[in-house]
């Protein structure tokens, strides 16, 4: 065993040599230097002093000692902070603060810390309140650790500190832990100056700065555990009553942002913590829980309307003439979809060749109720569908009927479920028949299926159907030119004698897709 902390140690010094600097006087307490509050900093190194005094409680490898000592005009709270920068000055190193009162001769432990345990950004510390003609003695050694140097520079600050300053945060134990509502909007919070609690993360074991919130499943399933955190975050699920013989860890993830639960009980209270770990330790976040996760939905369609048989592929012209909404055109009745995807758009944010847009659909059965999530998505000439954002898809729904709407075809969905393969749900309608249930699902031309035009009226509460009416709504708007128009079957900006051929084409047609 010594052999091998010899090793360690003179593995550490080593990778000083080329910046040794001379040897500081104060690496015994007897030489403390006195620090005073506001007083700028002066750089000191701990290279090549001994580990003296007391050893650390909060570890047992430490090298390299330097002392100073405060001494109390008044009663109060401290802050006491070693100014490192990892990304600034490499002479920096993996410090352990360790605070004393009385004499050199009667150290007095107050307490010790190491929040940095590798050495990124030093230590803050916040003393409890100190009397009044005390002298506080502070020593800062190095850590032997897997990770950082033990010796360095330490430019050490004291400030008086108010009495509200620097204390944790309310959530910062268990048994105070914050409130959570299932699909509800984030929360935000901090974890600066939060405590590490007696529960640690077993594979993260240097986590710190914790902060805890609780929530309460209505429903049997995975939940995704989103932090938003601006931090090296680390994500642990626990369940029990916050008591150390009988609080569980379920969980853990230090991948950072998101953690996907095992299924969890209906009604039972789950306890969410979430640390600080390795470079960035501490910060804000926005936490929040819900029974989805993003699925990324890769579709191809195809609309009758706009078809250019001899490219085979559908034309472009409402982006070319730059006729398409600043936002998606879903909005009103009969969809009131009320998503604000391109919003304030003008051509130059839509893709080239956008056809136009399109309203998507997931639902866990073909009826309406059970839809999972909406979205409009832009469709291409090539018969792509680019949605802006993932859909949010419930943890228990592993396949989706996969639904699309327009404003004047009638809509197509899938005649099965899709299956959502590592969070991927991919189908393309192009390549065969949607689903009929006793109708029509979509018109094969020249080797491609694609959604039928002409229905323009969609105001029939229970089905979908190329009538009269749309024939009516067409004679109303005929002569329009250069404009967005829901009887432009064809889409291409004028409304003329085109679109009713389209129209007198699929007259007749009906699709029994729920509504």
């Amino acid at each position: 065993m010594k052999s091998t902390k010899l090793f360690i140690l003179l593995g550490c010094c080593f990778f000083f040599v080329n910046s040794l600097q001379a040897q500081s006087s104060n690496d015994q307490c007897l030489t403390a230097v006195l620090v005073e509050s506001g007083a700028a900093c002066q750089d000191l190194f701990n290279e090549g002093t001994e580990f003296t005094g007391p050893q650390n409680s909060c570890t047992q490898d430490s090298v390299g000692s330097l002392w100073f000592k405060y001494h109390m005009a008044q009663s109060g709270r401290l802050k006491i902070k070693t100014q490192q920068d990892y990304y600034l000055d490499n002479t920096n190193f993996n410090d352990i603060v360790t605070l004393y009162r009385n004499s050199c001769s009667n150290l007095q432990s107050i307490d010790c810390y190491n929040n940095d345990k590798y050495g990124f950004v030093g230590e803050t510390v916040y003393t409890d309140q100190l009397n009044g003609g005390d002298t506080l003695w502070i020593r800062i050694s190095g850590a032997q650790d897997i990770f950082g140097k033990c010796a360095g520079k330490v430019c050490i600050e004291v400030d008086v500190i108010g009495q509200n300053e620097g204390l944790p945060p309310p959530e910062d134990n268990c048994q105070s832990a914050g409130s959570l509502t299932v699909n509800q909007p984030c929360i935000n919070g901090t974890n600066i100056n939060a405590t590490s609690d007696w529960a640690i993360p077993a594979n993260s074991p240097n986590s710190s700065h914790c902060v805890w919130y609780t929530f309460t499943p209505a429903v049997a399933s995975e939940y995704s555990i989103n932090t938003h955190a601006g931090f090296s975050d680390v994500i642990t699920l626990w369940t029990g009553d916050c008591t150390s013989n009988n609080t569980v860890e379920l969980a853990s993830s230090d991948e950072g942002q998101v953690l996907i639960t095992p299924m969890l009980t209906a009604g039972q209270t789950y306890y969410v913590q979430l640390c600080g770990a390795f470079s960035t330790l501490q910060g804000s976040f926005c936490l929040e829980v819900t029974d989805s996760r993003p699925v990324a939905v890769n579709l191809s369609a195809y609309m009758e309307g706009p078809w250019d048989a001899s490219a085979s592929e559908m034309t472009s012209l409402l982006w070319q003439f730059d006729m398409l909404p600043s936002g998606q055109p879903y909005n009103t009745a009969p969809w009131n979809y009320n998503g604000s995807e391109g919003a304030g758009w003008a051509m130059s944010d839509y893709p080239v060749n956008t056809v136009d847009w399109v309203l998507v659909s997931l639902r866990s059965t073909t009826q309406v109720a059970d839809e999972i999530d909406q979205a409009a998505g832009l469709l291409l000439k090539d018969g792509t569908v680019q949605l802006l954002n993932p859909m949010d898809v419930s943890q228990r729904f592993n396949d989706a009927y996969v639904v699309i709407e327009h404003r004047n075809h009638l809509p197509i969905m899938s005649p099965t479920k899709v299956l959502i393969n590592n969070d991927v749900l991919t189908f393309d309608f192009t390549l065969g028949n949607s689903y009929l249930g006793g109708a029509s699902g979509q018109k094969p031309v020249n080797g491609a299926w694609m959604m039928y035009a002409g229905n323009v009226d969609q105001s029939n509460p229970s089905g979908y159907e190329i009538t009269g009416s749309d024939r009516i709504i067409w004679g109303n708007e005929t002569g329009i030119f250069n404009q967005y128009r829901g009887s432009d079957f064809n889409l291409d900006r004028d409304v003329n004698g085109a679109d009713r051929i389209l129209w007198q084409a699929n007259n007749g047609i009906f699709s029994n897709i729920p509504k």
